[in-house]
């Protein structure tokens, strides 16, 4: 391939993958020095390179073996980003699987034309298929795969570490056997590359199958009350806003628990635990058909409801709980407020504000007919 044609390819890769890592991580000095010294190792390292090409046979020919010198620029890299080796290297591997496929692919279509255009026809279709797919890979690399690995443990990355290395190694080899051919050696070490390229990817997707299903169980574990294993607030956004988004028609009752305080003072907290157990227990066997009812804090719960005439159900709520706790402590009663969509609001937090006014007001007139002075 001509010297200078090859140049542009190498700069673009090269340009590529190191504005791959600098968006990725955290720099240990400014930008200038950076610049800098990255510039003064790329003119090293392309002397080297010009070096090869003049020394070594069936070099500058696409076969793509000088891409491996890129590794070296695991040096200076290290040096100018405050991060693990791994992480530095995990992103590299990335970026230079990345720019392999997109020489390989632009030698295959150099190929389909004429003989006399193929290295300017490289340059060409590699330019352009940076252009196209540039801006998307490097969002992907920032936002998404750099958070994977920071967030990930040790022996996670090692795995993804050893993916990225292995399917590099084997995507320039396969590269070079489609240029240059290859012995029988050869094309037995890229099949063995590709096995091992199988199992580590094998460990690999097995270990982020179990982070996504370990933080599936904390995600559902989040949505849950520890005391008395109904669903808690959280549970009840997810729910509700889903009913919302599907345009379902329910009722949001808020339910406070009457005089609890006073169990609590009398019995003690462990007496008073045991009373919100068999309350929250009592309402899932009678009403489990009706709905779900999630513990917001304390002695206040809400009901979502989802049949029709709520207000009948309200006062099988209200008259239909009995049962009796530690130290024969019967049901104390509760106060109720509803709220209804669409009717009321289209909104989780003004049905919640609606039926938890609507639940102090009937908690006022309790306390007024009861307790008049």
């Amino acid at each position: 391939m001509d010297f200078i044609l090859m140049m542009i390819v190498v700069i673009e890769m090269t340009s590529v993958n190191l504005y791959g890592s600098y968006i990725c991580s955290k720099k240990r000095y400014s930008n200038i020095v950076i610049l800098i010294t990255l510039l003064v190792f790329t003119v090293c390292l392309f002397l080297i390179m010009l070096f090869i090409l003049q020394h070594v046979p069936n070099n500058g020919n696409g076969n793509g073996l000088i891409m491996l010198t890129g590794f070296l620029y695991l040096i200076p890299l290290s040096l100018l980003y405050d991060q693990s080796i791994k992480y530095t290297l995990a992103i590299m591997c990335s970026g230079w699987i990345y720019t392999v496929f997109a020489f390989s692919l632009s030698i295959r279509l150099g190929y389909l034309l004429n003989e006399q255009w193929f290295e300017i026809s490289v340059v060409l279709f590699q330019t352009l298929f940076y252009i196209i797919t540039l801006p998307h890979f490097l969002f992907f690399l920032k936002n998404k795969f750099a958070n994977l690995i920071q967030n990930v443990g040790d022996k996670t990355l090692t795995n993804l570490l050893q993916f990225g290395t292995l399917w590099f190694m084997t995507a320039v080899l396969i590269n070079y056997i489609f240029v240059v051919g290859g012995s029988a050696a050869l094309k037995m070490t890229v099949t063995i590359l590709l096995m091992f390229s199988g199992v580590v990817s094998f460990k690999l997707f097995y270990s982020l199958a179990i982070i996504s299903q370990t933080a599936t169980e904390l995600i559902e574990q989040k949505k849950i009350d520890h005391l008395t294993k109904s669903k808690n607030r959280h549970g009840l956004r997810e729910d509700a806003q889903q009913m919302i988004d599907n345009k379902t028609e329910f009722s949001i009752i808020f339910i406070d628990l009457d005089n609890f305080k006073s169990i609590n003072d009398e019995y003690g907290h462990f007496t008073g635990d045991e009373y919100l157990i068999k309350f929250v227990k009592t309402v899932q066997k009678l009403f489990k058909d009706y709905g779900c009812l999630y513990r917001m804090s304390g002695d206040e719960f809400v009901f979502l409801y989802k049949g029709g005439c709520v207000s009948d159900f309200c006062n099988m709520i209200e008259f239909g709980i009995v049962f009796k706790c530690q130290n024969k402590i019967e049901f104390k009663g509760l106060s109720l407020g509803c709220a209804s969509f669409p009717q009321d609001g289209n909104e989780l937090t003004t049905l919640m504000k609606i039926a938890d006014f609507n639940m102090y007001q009937m908690k006022k007139y309790k306390h007024k007919k009861f307790y008049k002075p």
